[in-house]
């Protein structure tokens, strides 16, 4: 016999709980976009020259021949260049920028629950921290918001960790810490070491990555071949642990979500 009952309805993350992340994918789609359109771009370039001369060939008026011939010559060999090195520009921009978007998404989430969820402020690490009123008492609603957020940071001495484990820090007092795969955690690690040197060593390895990640097996000094392997796990794992960061707050408000969490630790061989 079948049950005419209707199901009870499972419960679901409010809206404000959950924009944040679905920014971090917006953003994030884009820059994919942006870089693979690039790579096509560049790599089209190269057959130009070709069309110039085919032009030429079949139509005696062309004018300007020689000049745009020389002009787009020059632009299939920068394009080879970069193809032959692996689009490191390109694929080094995109990785400071994704890093980007995930540190502004758990500020962002932090944020919405400071808004939305007032036991929050109860919470000890929260409730301690000291404010300059001065400076407090001239900022929007909005952001006092991001100015607690700062402080929360700072508190929790985020800005001294490496990778997830500063976001990890921040999480902690709003209940939305967890349980990571080993390997996810060392590329995220790797992720935000990479993104380190790009931006402040212009680029090239430093002693600092080299020390923190041997297995990268790179020289000192030498320029960071950020290649579209490389950005792929990158990326990979940033979607692989904000995935785990919804399952958390999807948690929260009573929805299970054991599948996914199983599904991100099974990717990375962990149990």
């Amino acid at each position: 016999m079948t049950s005419d009952a209707p199901k009870e309805k499972k419960p679901a993350a409010p809206q404000w709980a959950l924009a944040a992340f679905h920014l971090f994918f917006e953003q994030a789609e884009r820059l994919e976009n942006v870089v693979w359109l690039s790579v096509q771009g560049i790599s089209g370039l190269r057959g130009i020259p070709n069309i110039f001369q085919v032009l030429a060939e079949v139509d005696e008026k062309l004018p300007d021949h020689d000049e745009q011939l020389a002009s787009a010559r020059k632009q299939a060999d920068l394009a080879q260049k970069e193809i032959d090195l692996g689009f490191p520009l390109l694929f080094g921009n995109a990785t400071v920028t994704l890093w980007s978007y995930l540190e502004s998404m758990v500020r962002a989430a932090l944020v919405a629950w400071l808004k939305n969820d007032l036991s929050v402020w109860q919470v000890d690490t929260i409730a301690r921290l000291r404010v300059r009123l001065g400076e407090y008492e001239q900022l929007s609603p909005e952001e006092r918001l991001y100015y607690v957020a700062e402080l929360i940071e700072s508190e929790t001495a985020a800005g001294l960790r490496n990778g997830i484990e500063r976001f990890e820090a921040m999480l902690k007092p709003f209940r939305l810490e967890g349980a990571v795969p080993a390997q996810l955690r060392r590329d995220m690690f790797e992720f935000g070491q990479i993104r380190n040197a790009i931006v402040h060593r212009g680029g090239r390895t430093d002693r600092q990555l080299t020390n923190s990640c041997p297995w990268l097996n790179l020289s000192l000094g030498s320029d960071l071949p950020i290649g579209r392997e490389q950005f792929n796990r990158y990326r990979r794992a940033t979607h692989n642990y904000v995935l785990l960061l919804i399952c958390r707050v999807g948690e929260q408000f009573g929805r299970d979500t054991t599948q996914h969490r199983q599904a991100v630790f099974a990717e990375y061989g962990a149990a």
